[in-house]
């Protein structure tokens, strides 16, 4: 799921969403990706994020082509509704973004 272009406030900002996921285990996930102007997307925490609450739950298995193995991610059961909160990055301030959510197996 990609997001519209997002008009960033100047300053620290946050982002906050619920979601619940029940994947396989170290082999299946999901995770938050954000594209700051023109810019390809990448891990939000790779682009300097930060998991307040509710961040990823695990590793992904590189044995199974999962097409992002390797990373960490949302997976296995939340048994329920998670609140996540991501302190967004600095270089997003005052920029355009757009954020992925993206799950794989």
């Amino acid at each position: 799921m990609v997001s519209p272009t997002i008009a960033m406030p100047v300053g620290a900002s946050q982002l906050t969403f619920r979601h619940l996921f029940n994947v396989e285990n170290g082999f299946d996930g999901g995770v938050l990706e954000i594209a700051i102007g023109a810019g390809s997307f990448q891990d939000i925490l790779i682009a300097g994020g930060s998991f307040m609450a509710g961040g990823y739950t695990g590793g992904l298995s590189s044995n199974f082509g999962n097409p992002i193995a390797g990373r960490q991610a949302w997976t296995g059961n939340s048994g329920a509704y998670v609140t996540t909160i991501v302190n967004m990055p600095a270089a997003a301030a005052g920029q355009s973004v757009r954020l992925r959510w993206r799950m794989t197996s």
